[in-house]
């Protein structure tokens, strides 16, 4: 049920963005110059005109139903996805509004949309960084649309200053950061490809996101789809994407003028991929990477579709028939989609069949063959992992974990240490990490007898001296834990202390090393640690503040 209204409350926020897209494709019919349309398309010209109202109706409606967008909505996580996206339709659609209010002579005032858009571009990025695009989503609005007229030289001079704000600086800070944070964002240390993978595979990424918007194939859609191909060299397939997305380049060039609404689909498209599909360490492909991205395409579709109609002298009936069928279409396939999405059990066998070379299904499959007791199912699943993709070697700890009631044989721990020392691959790092972690609590609670406490702290300090498993404060804490478990009392105070001082506001390690100091009578050992508390200037929650003062009183005492 808590689920439930999580998911209920991104289909509200699906909905919210799909009323602001209405109202963003009606101002951009809008704002279009008649001169350049064509006898039908002059009709979006008038903002209260029924073929402006029901042709964004159309499109906005494709945009709800299309099944590529289920994943976004469904999964709550990519809430960060929709807000960004409804953040940035909203900046937008004021920066429309205030050129078409100027575009019909009136002398408009600067400051209220230019803080408007701005604190809809600090809202977006809050939510995902895809918001940053905004200033080149107004540079090709401005471009395409608007051809940057004005009425009179001073409302000129405000348009120029509006740029600068909104286009030019936010590039300028972008730049700035990014030769200030060049080496994490280039960094692809924890990636199984290189940055030239990336740059070969990219294309290919975008022209299959294409594919699933205009002709969309249940399939080949999924919420994992790291079974993608990772190209690592010029082959026909990468130099045919090259080719289709530079022809889609010119083609914008091409259209600006006659067709500019056209050329706008095909840029927003292109725009929206710029940053999660450029030369980011990010993962290859995902769904959601579309949610605002979709718009584009759909709208040159529909308006080129439209114009082959006006050649062909359709008539009125037969184009609403077609509009119907297509929705009817992408409904019902939105629909098939949400029946594997009706229960864990179902996605995942669905994503199997899909995706069978996909090292999360697999995963996911382990973990729910692990939760209902499955163990020799969920480790064959694991050991599927490791086929797939060699450098994925995390059964071997996870292994342990599901063995240790019962018995773990010396080879199967070294094997486990040795995983945890060398392993490279960033997922599974983090899997071994949250492992071990259950370990050492399964252990210090009396569920793991067939592991010691010996090997407990080969497996720790094998997991400490691998730099890949990051969240050093949940690694020196478990070792510090482990070590105390063996009677190294100074080492495991030294990693207490570490992984409190790392991240001050999780304060169980320090709790922790006091209350073990008082037990033994240490006292000044102790209150040396609580007059810490001080020097952070952290907020602590009530719980750990009435704790703290009860420390820093018996201290006084």
């Amino acid at each position: 049920a808590f689920s439930f209204y999580h998911k209920l409350t991104n289909l509200f926020i699906h909905l919210l963005t799909g009323i602001t897209l209405y109202i963003f494709c009606r101002l951009c019919f809008t704002a279009v110059s008649s001169s350049s349309a064509s006898p039908a398309m002059q009709a979006l010209q008038n903002s209260n005109s029924q073929y402006s109202s029901a042709l964004s109706l159309f499109i906005v409606a494709i945009w709800l139903v299309h099944p590529l967008q289920l994943s976004t909505v469904l999964y709550i996580v990519q809430r960060m996805a929709q807000l960004a996206s409804l953040f940035t339709l909203l900046a937008l659609t004021v920066y429309v509004h205030y050129r078409l209010a100027e575009k019909k002579g009136g002398q408009q005032k600067v400051v209220l949309p230019t803080i408007s858009i701005l604190f809809f571009l600090v809202l977006g990025v809050l939510c995902k960084e895809n918001a940053a695009l905004i200033p080149l989503y107004i540079l090709a609005i401005e471009s395409l649309l608007f051809r940057y007229q004005t009425n009179t030289i001073q409302n000129r001079r405000r348009l120029w200053v509006l740029q600068f704000i909104l286009i030019l600086l936010p590039v300028i800070i972008g730049f700035i950061y990014f030769l200030d944070h060049h080496e994490k964002l280039l960094n692809y240390a924890s990636r199984d490809f290189t940055l030239a993978d990336r740059l070969l595979t990219q294309p290919v990424v975008v022209v299959f996101y294409l594919g699933q918007i205009l002709l969309p194939k249940l399939s080949s859609m999924g919420l994992f789809l790291d079974d993608f191909h990772v190209y690592r060299s010029f082959n026909s397939v990468v130099i045919f994407s090259i080719l289709l997305l530079t022809g889609l380049t010119f083609l914008a060039i091409l259209t600006r003028k006659r067709t500019p609404l056209i050329a706008f689909g095909i840029v927003w498209f292109l725009v929206s991929h710029l940053l999660e599909s450029s030369f980011l360490p990010l993962e290859m492909v995902f769904e959601h990477r579309n949610y605002l991205a979709l718009f584009g395409p759909v709208l040159s579709l529909v308006l080129g579709t439209l114009y082959a109609c006006e050649s062909l002298k359709c008539s009125g009936k037969s184009i609403s028939v077609l509009a119907f069928i297509v929705i009817l279409i992408l409904a019902g396939q939105t629909m098939l989609r949400t029946l594997s999405w009706s229960s864990i059990e179902s996605f995942a066998a669905n994503h199997l069949i899909n995706h069978p070379g996909s090292v999360r299904t697999h995963i996911l499959l382990a973990d729910i063959a692990f939760k209902n007791g499955n163990r020799e199912v969920a480790l064959s699943e694991l050991e599927q992992v490791s086929r797939i993709n060699p450098a994925d070697i995390s059964h071997h700890v996870l292994r342990v974990l599901a063995w240790c009631k019962d018995g773990v044989t010396k080879q199967q721990m070294d094997d486990a240490v040795n995983a945890t020392a060398s392993i490279s691959y960033r997922k599974s790092a983090r899997s071994i990490l949250y492992a071990i972690r259950k370990i050492e609590n399964n252990y210090a609670t009396g569920i793991c007898p067939a592991v010691s406490s010996k090997d407990l702290l080969r497996l720790t300090s094998a997991l400490i001296s691998n730099d890949v498993i990051r969240n050093l404060s949940l690694k020196y804490h478990l070792h510090a834990r482990v070590l105390l478990s063996n009677n190294m009392l100074t080492e495991a105070r030294s990693y207490y202390l570490k992984s409190w001082r790392i991240s001050p506001k999780n304060t169980h390690p320090a709790f922790e090393i006091i209350q073990l100091l008082n037990e033994r009578q240490l006292y000044k050992d102790a209150c040396e640690i609580v007059a810490e508390f001080d020097k952070y200037q952290v907020k602590y929650n009530n719980n750990d503040v009435t704790e703290s003062a009860r420390l820093k009183n018996a201290c006084h005492e």
